[in-house]
């Protein structure tokens, strides 16, 4: 959502996807990394965390979807260029309609980039901001929780 209140050359540019598919490889890249510095074996670090990144480009690729098909163009900068984005070839360059024509020459991103850009941009910034809002790296043991005070101790523990 933090991209639809940026001006409208983040879907414009014909470079974006280059962006989108390098922050879904540093996402997928510190989760690895992250699971290795928690004790994961080598060999099971790449694929458990690949499967995570994975799991979680799937997760924000629809979220991405949902928001660029029905959010964006009713609230983002000249949000109406962007209707009708799926109507042609998603891996070409389109030229954009009447009323935005002055955008960018006229001419926008092939309509494909778009969601990458904004899957990378999801991905990077809700890990960020996981580590940020928990204080601790997504790939912490579950285990090594703290209790919190007022909680009941475990059933047949005393």
């Amino acid at each position: 959502m933090v991209l639809l209140s940026l001006t409208p050359r983040w879907w414009l540019a014909p470079w974006e996807w280059t962006v989108g598919a390098g922050l879904l490889v540093i996402a997928a890249l510190y989760l690895v990394l992250e699971s290795r510095l928690h004790g994961a074996r080598r060999w099971w670090a790449y694929p458990r965390r690949l499967v995570i990144a994975a799991i979680g480009a799937l997760y924000a690729f629809m979220l991405s979807l949902v928001v660029l098909a029905f959010v964006a163009p009713s609230v983002a900068e000249r949000g109406e260029c962007l209707a009708g984005w799926w109507s042609l070839d998603p891996w070409s360059a389109r030229t954009l309609g009447p009323g935005c024509a002055e955008l960018n020459g006229g001419h926008a991103a092939a309509p494909a980039g778009v969601p990458l850009l904004m899957t990378g941009w999801s991905l990077a910034v809700g890990l960020a901001a996981q580590i940020l809002w928990d204080d601790r790296p997504v790939t912490a043991p579950l285990g090594r929780l703290r209790r919190v005070q007022g909680s009941t101790p475990c059933a047949g523990r005393g």
